[in-house]
């Protein structure tokens, strides 16, 4: 007697399923990470790396109520940082990539990335400027409880921004600043049709 896998389409995985707010999927084999560089420098700054590869097996990938299905997933994240210290002041910049690679349900797969930095400017003894920015192009997990039974994980970009001023007294400090984050969702096809998410942005 033979057995054999039969790939799934992704219109069969997510048609007629139920989600279920708060409900986890169940995971094992976290990742394994190791150092991506020797710390060195590049000029006037600190270059740093790391790696992580792992392997985990979810029962129930669409986080439904029925019809679950499992597989297994492997992961591979790595980063690169660029510091930079000049006595008061500071510079760091970051950025990264996160992959999920599934060995059945390959619509799932995905690449995430990400880049961003911060620092701080003195401008004198008691005054000084600070800031900072992040944007990342990522999906939205099936965990979510705004997650939509799309064909495939819906994709996102999102930005983080932050800056500011700060001034030291004799007897206190004040700080003032500001943020703003952005979101700009696109639209997903399902079983039903195509998935409007402009209202989300």
């Amino acid at each position: 007697m033979a057995f054999g896998l039969l790939p799934l389409t992704a219109a069969a995985q997510t048609e007629g399923v139920t989600k279920v707010p708060g409900e986890k999927a169940s995971a094992v084999a976290p990742p394994v990470s190791q150092p991506l560089l020797e710390g060195f420098s590049l000029g006037p700054f600190a270059i740093d790396g790391t790696a992580s590869v792992g392997g985990l097996f979810s029962d129930n990938i669409f986080v439904t109520k029925n019809r679950k299905k499992s597989d297994w997933i492997t992961t591979i994240s790595s980063g690169i940082t660029a510091a930079l210290t000049d006595g008061s002041d500071r510079l760091n910049l970051r950025a990264g990539v996160n992959l999920g690679r599934y060995a059945r349900f390959t619509a799932e797969n995905y690449n995430d990335f990400y880049v961003g930095g911060d620092g701080r400017l003195r401008l004198d003894e008691a005054t000084s400027l600070f800031g900072g920015a992040r944007a990342d192009w990522t999906h939205e997990s099936r965990e979510s409880p705004d997650a939509v039974n799309g064909i495939k994980p819906m994709q996102y970009r999102a930005g983080d921004f932050y800056a500011g001023i700060l001034r030291s007294f004799e007897e206190f400090v004040v700080r003032v600043g500001g943020t703003a984050d952005t979101y700009s969702y696109d639209n997903v096809l399902s079983t039903g049709g195509l998935i409007d998410n402009s209202g989300r942005d």
